[in-house]
Formats: structure tokens, C-alpha cells, sequence
């Protein structure tokens, strides 16, 4: 025999299950949607390192949320820019951009360059780089290249001149050659749009959301019906 004064208790306890599905439906939609962006990040490009994947989040609904809702976010402000393109503006002081820097520090490609060897730091000329020497900047009109100069010294000639306004450091106890650690790049850079992010994630919202809901409305039915035993 069923106690109708019960019903009120009952019907309040399904309503707060299907408010549970709710938030867990778009909690799980939006990690599979978490989980295709990443592996469109993969087949669109050549990742060097982990945090660049990782940077992909969610944002989790959750139940006391007065309106529900998750998200997918990319952190990486540059890989999040390929989506769209973007032309950044130069920079009056030069865009940094790493030329030998790694080789001459001993850096691995998948490793993030660290502060101390980042353009601000070493133009503080308290870091020595290679061979004892501090780096400097130069606006190097006739500056030889690292690899102009033959390890022979009678083989040795005056190396090519190059343009390159940059972050430099000497290679030995001569003055010559440098090996540029940074190019200060004064002209706009343009990254072309590459779409990776939102066909993935809006196709797996799409291709998923019915069987997804479905599954938590069923998660929540049991849970409540468990409570109700």
C-alpha cells in the first residue's frame, strides 16, 4: 500500500535526480569533447611537449550551480590562436623568437625554456651561456655566424656578414664567432587559421549528446531508486 503523504518527499527526490543527470550529462559530454580536442591537437601538429595537450580543460557543472553548464577551454593562448588566425602587431622592442638558443644552453626540444634563459634575464648579463660567456643584444651588421669559422685557426676567414638583430652570445674567448641565441623579429606575424578545436568538439557534441543524456538519466533513476529501498 503506497503512503500518499509520502508522494510530496518522493516526487522533490526525483526532481533533484533529474537535476543530477543534468549536471552529469554535461560533465561527461564535456570530457569526450575534452578527449577530441585532443586528438585533433595531435593530428594537427607536431607537439614537442606535454603541457601543450594538457592546457586542453573542462570547467565541470556542477549541482549547486543555479544554471548548469561545463566547458572545453584551451589555456595555451598560442595554440588557441591557430583556430582563429590572428596577426599579432610588432613589437617596438622585437618579437623574441629562439634561433640557437637551445643548442648553445644544452635545452631538449619537448623542454620548456626556463625563465633564467628567457630575453629579459639575460639581457641582465648574470647568466653565462656557453664557454663562460654572457650574452649580449646587438644590432649585428656585420656580425659572423656561429658556424662561419672553421675549428682550424688557419683555415679561419672573416665570416659572412648577416642582418640579424638579436640576443647574442661568443662562441669562445675570441670575440668572434657568436651564436645568436635570439632574433628580435620587428614585422607582424601572421598565424594562419587552422581549424582543430570546434569542428572536433561541436562533432562530438552532436554524435554524443543523445546516448550520453540517456545514460545519465539512467545513472540518476538508480541512484534515486536505491535511496527509495
Amino acid at each position: 500500500m503506497i503512503d500518499i503523504t509520502e508522494l510530496p518527499k518522493a516526487f522533490k527526490e526525483l526532481e533533484g535526480a533529474y537535476k543530477f543527470a543534468e549536471v552529469d550529462f554535461l560533465t561527461q559530454i564535456a570530457k569526450l569533447s575534452q578527449g577530441a580536442a585532443k586528438e585533433s591537437l595531435r593530428e594537427n601538429f607536431t607537439l614537442k611537449n606535454t603541457w601543450t595537450e594538457k592546457s586542453v580543460v573542462i570547467t565541470p557543472a556542477k549541482t549547486g550551480m543555479s544554471e548548469p553548464f561545463s566547458e572545453v577551454f584551451v589555456r595555451d593562448k598560442d595554440i588557441a590562436e591557430h583556430e582563429e588566425g590572428v596577426s599579432r602587431p610588432s613589437d617596438p622592442e622585437g618579437q623574441p623568437i629562439p634561433n640557437e638558443l637551445r643548442e648553445a644552453a644544452g635545452i631538449a626540444e619537448n623542454k620548456v625554456i626556463p625563465k633564467s634563459l628567457r630575453v629579459k634575464q639575460l639581457l641582465k648579463g648574470t647568466k653565462a651561456i656557453k664557454a663562460g660567456n654572457k650574452p649580449f643584444y646587438l644590432k649585428a651588421k656585420n656580425a659572423p655566424t656561429a658556424g662561419s669559422r672553421p675549428r682550424d685557426k688557419k683555415k679561419r676567414k672573416r665570416g659572412r656578414p648577416v642582418k640579424t638583430e638579436g640576443i647574442y652570445v661568443r662562441e669562445g674567448k675570441e670575440r668572434t664567432p657568436l651564436i645568436l641565441l635570439y632574433t628580435m623579429r620587428k614585422r607582424n606575424i601572421k598565424i594562419k587559421p587552422r581549424r582543430w578545436y570546434e569542428p572536433s568538439v561541436n562533432a562530438t557534441y552532436e554524435s554524443k549528446r543523445e546516448p550520453v543524456y540517456n545514460e545519465a538519466v539512467d545513472r540518476a533513476i538508480e541512484r534515486w531508486l536505491a535511496r527509495r529501498v
